[in-house]
């Protein structure tokens, strides 16, 4: 790679040049080997990049920003606010003027979302035992906590939320980029790539992947190996393929 399409910091250091180091140090795979940089914690990272420059890196402006709530909607969400799953469900069975016989799916979806996902949550909380408290599988949590990213995308045309321990296509399309037909060695087997937990995808002529995800049924910290491993290698991996794919 030319230096002209990488990344130069202010102290002259090139980010892919550190990053291609690193991952030349290493005896297994790691995310600084896909020319990742992911957690400036990291104190494999933190050999090559002072503070300064690990300042500059996180704090580049990407053009990202958080959205507002509209007000409306936000009242609505206040709305649920309350102290008991009774005076909860009297706002579930209220009528509102977006969830009538005029609801339009394009400019009101998000008020159903929120009343779909507090009444599921609700529904969970009054049962005896309390599911919640639970050691349930993950498989559950998929089907009765997170639905409510899997409906969040329901007003977007051909967008849907693909769960299931599925492949990411920008990864398989990466994997398979050098495979041909028969010629000297036999066609190689068409790789699919690891599988995921869930991704944002177009389905229509041509299926594309937006976003991916990985998920777990509970929490073991920071240093819990599921979270190592999937959110600091194999999650950044599979978006950088997202990012990258065209």
């Amino acid at each position: 790679m030319t230096n002209d399409r990488k990344w130069k910091l202010s102290t002259g250091k090139y980010v892919e040049d550190v990053l291609y180091d690193l991952g030349m140090k290493c005896k297994y795979h790691k995310y600084s080997c896909t020319f990742i940089y992911h957690n400036p914690k990291d104190n494999f990272v933190q050999t090559e990049f002072n503070s300064k420059e690990i300042s500059e890196i996180t704090n580049k402006e990407y053009g990202n920003y958080t959205p507002d709530i509209d007000e409306n909607l936000l009242a609505y969400i206040n709305n649920f606010a309350k102290e008991s799953t009774n005076e909860i469900r009297e706002v579930l069975n209220a009528q509102h003027p977006k969830l009538g016989k005029d609801f339009n799916i394009a400019t009101d979806f998000q008020y159903e979302h929120v009343r779909t996902t507090i009444a599921d949550w609700v529904r969970l909380y009054e049962m005896t035992p309390n599911p919640l408290c639970m050691e349930m599988p993950e498989s559950w949590y998929r089907i009765h906590v997170w639905r409510t990213i899997d409906i969040a995308f329901s007003d977007l045309p051909y967008v849907f939320l693909i769960c299931g321990e599925k492949a990411c296509l920008a990864t398989s399309e990466r994997k398979n980029r050098l495979r041909t037909l028969d010629n000297f060695e036999r066609m190689q087997r068409k790789a699919i790539g690891r599988k995921g937990d869930g991704y944002v995808r177009t389905l229509g002529s041509r299926q594309l992947d937006w976003a991916a995800s990985e998920a777990g049924r509970e929490w073991r910290g920071e240093s819990g190996t599921k979270l190592l491993k999937e959110g600091g290698l194999i999650l950044p991996k599979t978006l950088k393929d997202i990012f990258l794919d065209e």
